[in-house]
C-alpha cells in the first residue's frame, strides 16, 4: 500500500529540492571562485548549482558593499591638473573701471575699446 505524505511534508520536500541554503562562508568562498574563474555569471551559477538570480544578486551586493571584483578600481584618487591655455595674449589692456581686455591683435583691441566706450 501508498503511504501518504501529509501536506507540510510534502512542501518541505519540495523547498529542499529547489532551494540549497548555504551559509555566509560559503557564499564568499563561490564569489571569490567566481571571480577568478573567468566564466561567465549564468555559467558559474550552472556549474556550481546555484540559482543564476540568487548568485548575481549576491555578487551585486558584494559589489555594492566594496568587496573584491577586479574592475573596480581600489582607492581612486583625482588630481587637479594645470594646463597652459592655448594661445598666451601678447597684449593686455586695464580700464580705469577695472575691466581687462586680453588679445594678441592691438587693431581688434582698439576696435573693441572703441565698442565699448560707445
Amino acid at each position: 500500500m501508498d503511504t501518504v505524505e501529509s501536506e507540510p511534508e510534502v512542501l518541505e520536500k519540495r523547498i529542499l529540492r529547489r532551494r540549497r541554503m548555504l551559509p555566509e562562508a560559503e557564499w564568499e568562498r563561490l564569489l571569490t571562485a567566481y571571480e577568478k574563474s573567468g566564466l561567465t555569471q549564468r555559467a558559474f551559477a550552472q556549474q556550481e548549482g546555484v540559482s543564476f538570480h540568487t548568485f548575481v544578486g549576491r555578487l551585486s551586493r558584494r559589489r555594492r558593499m566594496g568587496g573584491g571584483s577586479p574592475a573596480k578600481p581600489v582607492g581612486m584618487q583625482f588630481q587637479e591638473l594645470s594646463l597652459a591655455p592655448a594661445f598666451t595674449p601678447a597684449l593686455e589692456v586695464v580700464s580705469p573701471d577695472g575691466w581687462v581686455l586680453k588679445g594678441n591683435s592691438p587693431k581688434d583691441l582698439a576696435e573693441l575699446i572703441n565698442v565699448l566706450r560707445r
